[in-house]
């Protein structure tokens, strides 16, 4: 019986040193092997001038509220990322907003496609009154 108890302890023991030095290895390894320099912070503009949403439409068919379209990038800017938001609108009243990101770099004069997805608001059967507006929210670059 005393040498159960003794084996016991050992084994917790053993298990407890292990998974210490589990919890170790990986502390370290995240910490040695994180690349900042692949993630660079990026300088946010609001509604910067020059990103402009040149055509948009909703697309028929879907479970959510979904618009398609493209920006068009007039300015001499090289973006990272693009925020583009979306207001729906039941007559006056604000229903949702929905965001999305273009990712990649985006060279001046050239045209980028997005879809946004809206969630909360059905694909259809929509009122007459439902409106939406399509803008650019914010635009990163690096610094």
């Amino acid at each position: 019986m005393k040498q159960l108890a003794i084996n016991s302890l050992t084994s917790l023991i053993t298990g407890i040193c292990f998974a210490g030095g589990l919890i170790l290895a990986g502390i370290l390894a995240s910490h040695f092997y994180n690349d900042k320099s692949s993630f660079p912070e990026l300088q946010y503009t609001n509604f910067p001038a020059g990103l402009i949403v040149i055509r948009h439409s909703v697309v028929q068919g879907r479970p959510s509220f979904t618009i398609r379209g493209s920006v068009k990038n007039t300015s001499s800017e090289t973006w990272q990322r693009v925020s583009l938001i979306v207001d729906i609108r039941a007559g006056d009243a604000l229903v949702n907003q929905c965001e999305n990101d273009i990712r990649g770099e985006f060279l001046p004069d050239t045209e980028r496609a997005f879809e946004i997805e809206c969630y909360r608001v059905s694909g259809s059967n929509l009122p007459d009154n439902v409106s939406y507006h399509v803008a650019v929210k914010s635009a990163g670059k690096g610094a």
